[in-house]
Order: structure tokens, then C-alpha cells, then sequence
């Protein structure tokens, strides 16, 4: 028990009127003291019979009554808080942040303690929230709410009536009814003295009151304080329209009904309390799932509100999320707070092994979409509080499998030690029969690749698995892995299986093992030692003439992918083991057309000086009808154009081979090769023969562009070239029978592609060269020139111009 002597040194926890309240101790429990002194003990006399009479979880208990020669004491529960420093100012050091149970549970308590206290033949009088008190228990952290503060109680008969001597209570917290005594007589001391009847539903109103104030973090439904009371005689409860959930709303707008007999009582707001309960599951929910589906992480803070506000944690929304597969299928590169979040949920008992629509579980979700070092961390989270770190989701993948496919970090090295110690299968396949080395050799980037592989492979991963489109490991990694290690990681897989092969496994496995590897390397490693890749491949057996799907062997992808300018060598290492060099695709094109169409080194003609002498088929013509020389004069663009075609020729080329429309290579360098040396490569043709009177398909000579525009060479060279030995390509291409007088399918001739596309001060040389020659010049020809051309010189060429259609009439007039 308390010494009173002692008390006036205690902790003061209020004050009132005619008392103050005190912590103390009683009966070996930390108890509130309420002190009233003698005098004016008359005054607390209702509260002492009424804290007597109840006896409720949800009101505030009288443990024991005692006095002295000055003063009486009342020993109460010490409760933790009242309801108004809930909504304190943040930074407020008497803000309330303790736990608190679910909204639906504060309202349902504090409405079954009215219930009671109406039941028990009382009505309150001073209900608001400095009079709701939070009591946490210390041992079993419940909370409940608590009436407090009974002064101004007062008995009521069966009817829920009682007399009233005038009006008791703070004005902000009361009903219309009572405001209008106030408001309808002469006010003294804030009370109005009056001979009437009080009912209980002043109480309820007051109680709807609170639970809006609870609801809105603090805002009283009718407004500021300098509004409530104008507010609340004239029914206008601006505030609650922000009360949610909606139903909750629906029941306080009852609650504050302006006339008291339309009100509900305590005990309706009871019974439908219980029937709205879903509601608040239903509203926490969506308030949950709007703060975890939102683009950053929530904070910490923000959950345990909605937390203390009672949501389900383990809800599932419309696509079968939880908040926890919320969390962490989010690919954020930011987001430090994910560990405390995940800490949070699960020290309120979250369900880490709940699995999405695809039989992923948080671990597959992280592993698949958590890209931060903290990962580690967060995976050891997640095992020391029961994941299943066996859980294979709809694809067939565990978490290493998701790991090894997307996290890039250098940590993961780390991670994946971290699974292997707590048992995870490394050997798992998804369903496309791939393995963890399969996804790590695919998509992992860093030069560690080689320690995790050894990792791994110490930890008994098969490193043969083949997946389903026929891929094993040793090709998805000379697919995808670019550094330099590359030959180290091989040499590593390839050590693996000699150590088996010494345990009895045949060489035809190993070469099985390495199938296509060589053609994956070709197509995808630039590194310069891609030679010495290549010729390890060979030492432990790789069959070079092994052809791919599409009926090529690795000469194909070499030649058509590698930059480098050793190509040569790595050709040359192919050819010393038995490459065969006249290997065509299924499209019909070997290894020369690949060059000549993907190459762009000035090393072509050794490499193709190579070719040649080790047998190649210069003639060879794939199926959509171009030659090697097509090709070449198509896309290659330096200056030794012409000792490549030379050497060609040399080694019997058909200078005429013709494509499936007809045209020859002279075609194709009309309109592709821009560089000044172009008349000496036709001349070349010109000397070896090219047949410059055939046809194409389309009524074109030899010298015509391939296309089907009905134009000769004249055409694109007045097009495309820009030289100025323009003049000399047009006058070789004449003195050669060019028709310069051709035109294209839409009327045009030279003179009107000159005209728009050749900026040179040499047009009119060239425009003099084809009146010379036989041009024959039309008046649509001289307008699109006077359109088109705006150079300098544009006056003389047209007076020349004017010049030559004059003669053309007058010879066609003596004609």
C-alpha cells in the first residue's frame, strides 16, 4: 500500500477542480492516486458511487478508496495514455506512439463500455477524448480502451432519463440538444441553469464525436474550434466526408442525428458495429496494398500505423499477392528500408511461404527482382524465420535458379555459399531443363564468374546439363560471356570432365559436352584471344566440321561476326584442322560470301587470298541468287575494292554471273561504291570482258542499275555519286555504248537526276559532255532544272540549256 505521507513527492499525473492524480503503488502494482481533499469531497461523490457500481473491461476500475484526516483517495487502474495524445503534433514529446489494437477494436471496446455503463443505469455526461484512457498490458501487450472520469455521472431511470439541474461538460464535445439550453437562455460560468430532462443519447452523440476524432487522426467532425459549436446547432459536420471507412461513417452519421430521438442508441451502435466489422478488413486492406503497391518502398513508420490500426497482414489482393509478394517482387535499384520493412512483417507474423499465382515464394520474388548488395542480408532474414528454401515455383526453378538469372552483383558469389549452407539443391532444373550454371553462363557478366562456377562445381553441379532446346552449358556461355577469363572458364569445365573421363567416361561425351561451343564462339567472342579459345577447343577434341541447324560449320559465324584482325589466324588454325572451307548454309552461301558481305577490314583479300589457295569456290551463289562478286560490290566499301576484284578474276571469277534479276556486279557498284578509284574498277570489268550490251529482266543494259526503275548507270551515278571525277565515270561509261538519252519508269532521264541530287561546280561539263554525246533535251528537263538547281552558275547553264533546245527545233523544223 501507498504511504501517504509520501505522495505529495510523487509523479503528478493531472489535475483537476478539486483534485490531482498521483502514481503510486498499491498492493504492489503501480496504481493512479486521484487526491480530493475533504472539502470538497461532495463534489466527487457521483464518481465514487459510480466507479463502485461498474465493473467493466472498458472502464476504468476503482481498486480500493481510503482517507485521511485532509484528504480522500482514490486508487485507480494507471493507465498509459488518453485517446487525445494520439493526435499530438509529431516531435510532441507527449504524443502517444505505443501500441494500440485494430480502429475496429478501439470503436467496438469503447462502444461495449457505454453499452455497459447505459445497462448499468448511468449516463456519462462528460464523454470526449481526454476522458478515453489506453491501458497496455505490460505482460500480454493487450491494449484496451477505457471510460474515464465519471464526475459528472449521474443515475437515469428505466426511460434513460434523468433530471437535470443545468448542463455539465466540455462545450466542443456536446450534443445539439445540450448546446441549445446553453444558446437559448443567459449563460453563467458556461453552464445554463435549467429544469429538465437529460437522456443517454447526449451520451451517444458524443460517443460519434469521438469515434470521427479517432477516425481522422484527430479532426472533430464539425469543424475548427472556433466553428464546432455553430457548427453542431446547425448540423453541418464539415468533417465527415473524410471519415473512412465508409460504413463507419454511414453508423457515425446515426450517432449524430440532430434530433435525440432519431439517434440510435448505445446498444444499436453495438450490434452494428458487428455487422460492419468486414468493412474495416476490407478498408485496411486496400489502404495496405495502396502504400506496398506504390512505385518506392513505404516507410517503416507507415506500415506499423496500419499495423496498430489492425490490417491483416497475410491478405490477398485480386492478382493473389500478399503484402509481403508485394514488397518484394518490386525491381527497385533504391530502396535501403527493405530489411527493416521485411523485419516488421515478420515480427507480426507474416507468412514468409505464401506463393504467388506462379508458385513463387518472397525468396523467389528477391532473388528474382532485388538487385541490392543488402540481398544477403535479407535472404539470411528470411531463412532463420522458416522459408522454404526447397520451394520450386510453376517453372521449376528454385531460388538459386532465379538468383543466378538476374542478380549481378559482386556479392553473389556470397549469396549462392549462403543456400548451399542451408541445403538448397544446386543440381534443380527448370522446366526448360536448365540448371543454375546454365542461367549463371547465360546472364552473369562479371569476371568472378569463374569462382562461383568453382563454387559450384565443388558443391557437385552437373556441369553436362543439357537443356531442352539442346543447349549445354558450355555453349550458353561461349553464347553470352564476353571478358577475357572466358579461356580460364572453359579450361576449368573441360578439367571437370577429363577427371571424369579418368573415372570411365568416353570422349564421345566430352565431345558431345562441347558440341557447337566452337559455333557460339565464333559468332559472339570479339576478344582477341578468341584464337587461343578456339585452339584449346581443339586439343581436347572438338569436331570443326560440326554443323549447326543451319547447315553451317564455324567458318560461317567467323566469318560473318569477328572484327579483329587476327580473323586471319583463327581461319587459318580452322583450316590447319581440317575445316572444310567450301561449307555452304542452308541458304546456299559459304564462307567467302559471308566475308565479303559482313567484313570491313582492308585484310579482306589475304584472308580471301587464303581462302583461295586452300580450295574455296569463288563462284558460289546462294539461294537468292548472288555470287561473291555481288556481295562484294554490294557492301564493301574501301579503296582496295579493286586488287580484291582482281584477285578474284585471277582465280577465275565469272565477271558476268548474273543475280535472279539479271544484273551483274557492274549494277551493284553504280549505286554502292562511292570512292574516287570506281572508274578504275570499271574499267577493270570493262577489260575483263563484262558483258556491257546484256539486258536484265526489267529492259536494262548491263550498265543499269539493278532495280526495277528502267534506268541505266547513268541513273544512280548521277544519283549517288559525288566525286568529281564524276564526269570521267560518265565519259568512260559513253565511250562504252551507254545510252544516255535512257529514261526511268517515271520519264526522268540523266539530266533530271543531275539536276536535284549533283552540287558541283563541274554540272555544266558534264551537262555539255552529254549534248556532245547525243542527249537529247526536253523542255520538262530545262523546267526541272530551273526548279532544282541553285548554284552559281545556274544562269550559264541555263543559257545553254536554252541554247541546245533551240538547235533540237530547228532541226526538227528542216526536218
Amino acid at each position: 500500500m501507498s504511504t501517504l505521507k509520501d505522495l505529495s513527492s510523487n509523479e503528478i499525473l493531472g489535475k483537476g477542480a478539486f483534485g490531482t492524480v498521483y502514481e503510486g503503488v498499491w498492493s504492489e502494482k503501480l496504481v493512479a492516486i486521484k487526491r480530493i481533499a475533504l472539502s470538497d469531497i461532495a463534489s466527487n461523490e457521483r464518481e465514487e458511487e459510480a466507479l463502485q457500481k461498474l465493473d467493466h473491461p472498458n472502464v476504468i476500475k476503482l481498486l480500493h478508496v481510503e482517507s485521511d484526516s485532509a484528504f480522500r483517495y482514490y486508487y485507480l487502474e494507471l493507465c498509459n495514455t488518453s485517446l487525445d495524445k494520439l493526435s499530438l503534433r509529431d516531435g510532441n514529446p507527449k504524443k502517444y506512439l505505443g501500441p494500440m489494437p485494430p480502429t475496429f477494436d478501439v470503436l467496438n471496446q469503447l462502444a461495449l463500455g457505454l453499452e455497459y455503463i447505459h445497462k448499468s443505469g448511468l449516463i456519462h455526461r462528460d464523454i470526449k477524448p481526454e476522458n478515453v484512457l489506453i491501458l497496455v498490458n505490460s505482460k500480454s501487450g493487450k491494449v484496451l480502451m477505457k471510460w474515464a472520469d465519471f464526475g459528472l455521472s449521474k443515475p437515469v431511470n428505466e426511460r434513460g432519463t434523468c433530471s437535470m439541474s443545468g448542463v455539465r461538460g466540455t462545450f466542443d464535445w456536446l450534443a445539439p440538444e445540450l448546446l441549445k439550453i446553453l444558446d437559448d437562455g443567459d449563460a453563467k460560468n458556461g453552464e445554463k441553469e435549467a429544469e429538465q430532462r437529460g437522456t443517454i443519447q447526449t451520451d451517444v452523440f458524443a460517443e460519434g464525436l469521438v469515434f470521427g476524432y479517432y477516425l481522422t487522426d484527430g479532426l472533430h467532425p464539425f469543424g475548427s474550434p472556433v466553428q464546432i459549436a455553430a457548427n453542431i446547432l446547425t448540423n453541418k459536420p464539415v468533417n465527415l466526408l473524410k471519415i473512412h471507412p465508409q460504413h463507419a461513417r454511414d453508423l457515425i452519421e446515426k450517432m449524430l442525428a440532430e434530433q435525440p430521438e432519431k439517434r440510435i442508441t448505445s446498444s444499436d451502435v453495438v450490434h452494428q458495429l458487428e455487422q460492419i466489422q468486414p468493412q474495416f478488413r476490407i478498408y485496411q486492406t486496400k489502404l495496405l496494398f495502396d502504400l506496398f503497391k506504390a512505385q518506392n518502398y513505404p516507410s517503416t513508420e507507415e506500415v506499423k500505423i496500419l499495423i496498430a490500426k489492425g490490417v491483416y497482414l497475410n491478405c490477398v489482393d485480386e492478382n493473389g499477392l500478399t503484402p509481403l509478394l508485394h514488397l518484394t517482387r518490386m525491381a527497385q535499384k533504391e530502396g535501403e528500408n527493405l530489411y527493416e520493412l521485411l523485419h516488421l512483417l515478420i515480427k507480426n507474423e507474416v507468412d514468409v511461404n505464401y506463393k504467388d499465382i506462379m508458385g513463387r515464394n518472397a525468396l523467389h520474388l528477391l532473388c528474382w527482382n532485388y538487385n541490392n548488395k543488402n540481398l544477403i542480408e535479407i535472404i539470411q532474414l528470411l531463412i532463420q524465420n522458416g522459408i522454404d528454401i526447397h520451394c520450386k515455383n510453376d517453372s521449376g526453378e528454385n531460388a538459386l535458379l532465379s538468383l543466378c538469372g538476374n542478380y549481378d552483383n559482386e556479392n553473389l558469389i556470397d549469396i549462392i555459399r549462403l543456400l548451399i549452407e542451408n541445403g538448397i539443391d544446386v543440381n534443380c532444373k527448370d522446366n526448360a531443363g536448365e540448371n543454375a550454371l546454365g542461367q549463371l553462363c547465360r546472364f552473369h557478366k562479371n569476371e568472378n564468374l569463374i569462382d562461383i562456377i568453382r563454387l559450384l562445381i565443388e558443391n557437385g553441379i552437373n556441369v553436362n546439363c543439357k537443356n531442352k532446346d539442346g543447349y549445354y552449358t558450355l555453349h550458353l556461355l561461349c553464347w553470352s560471356y564476353k571478358n577475357e577469363n572466358l579461356i580460364d572458364i572453359i579450361r576449368l569445365l573441360i578439367e571437370k570432365w577429363n577427371r571424369r573421363q579418368l573415372q570411365g567416361q568416353n570422349r564421345k561425351e566430352l565431345s558431345s559436352f562441347i558440341l557447337n561451343a566452337l559455333h557460339s564462339l565464333c559468332q559472339n567472342d570479339q576478344n582477341e584471344n578468341l584464337i587461343d579459345i578456339i585452339r584449346l577447343l581443339i586439343e581436347n577434341g572438338i569436331d570443326v566440321n560440326c554443323k549447326d541447324n543451319d547447315g553451317e560449320n564455324a567458318l560461317g559465324p567467323l566469318c560473318r561476326f569477328h572484327k579483329n584482325e587476327n580473323l586471319i589466324d583463327i581461319i587459318r588454325l580452322l583450316i590447319e584442322n581440317g575445316i572444310d572451307v567450301n561449307c555452304k548454309d542452308n541458304d546456299g552461301e559459304n564462307a567467302l560470301g559471308q566475308l565479303c558481305r559482313f567484313h570491313k577490314n582492308e585484310n579482306l583479300i589475304d584472308i580471301i587470298r587464303l581462302l583461295i589457295e586452300n580450295g574455296i569456290n569463288v563462284n558460289c551463289k546462294n539461294k537468292d541468287g548472288y555470287y561473291t562478286l555481288h556481295l562484294l560490290c554490294w557492301s564493301y566499301k574501301n579503296e582496295n575494292l579493286i586488287d580484291i576484284i582482281r584477285l578474284l578474276i585471277e582465280n577465275g571469277i565469272d565477271v558476268n554471273c548474273k543475280d535472279r534479276n539479271g544484273n551483274n556486279a557492274l549494277h551493284l557498284l553504280c549505286e554502292y561504291y562511292k570512292n574516287e578509284n570506281l572508274i578504275d574498277i570499271i574499267r577493270l570489268l570493262i577489260e575483263k570482258r563484262i558483258s556491257v550490251h546484256y539486258w536484265n529482266m526489267y529492259g536494262s543494259d548491263a550498265l543499269c542499275l539493278c532495280d526495277n526503275d528502267g534506268e541505266n548507270a547513268l541513273g544512280p551515278l548521277c544519283r549517288f555519286h559525288k566525286n568529281e571525277n564524276l564526269i570521267d565515270i560518265i565519259r568512260l561509261l559513253i565511250e562504252n555504248g551507254i545510252d544516255v538519252n535512257c529514261k526511268d519508269n517515271a520519264g526522268e532521264n540523266a539530266l533530271g537526276q543531275l539536276c536535284r541530287f549533283h552540287k558541283n561546280e563541274n554540272l555544266i561539263d558534264i551537262i555539255r559532255l552529254l549534248i556532245e554525246n547525243g542527249f537529247e533535251l526536253e523542255s520538262k528537263s530545262f523546267d526541272n532544272f530551273a526548279y532544282y538547281y541553285k548554284k552559281g552558275n545556274r544562269d550559264e547553264i541555263l543559257h545553254l540549256l536554252g541554247q541546245q533546245l533551240k538547235k533540237m527545233a530547228n532541226t526538227r523544223l528542216s526536218e
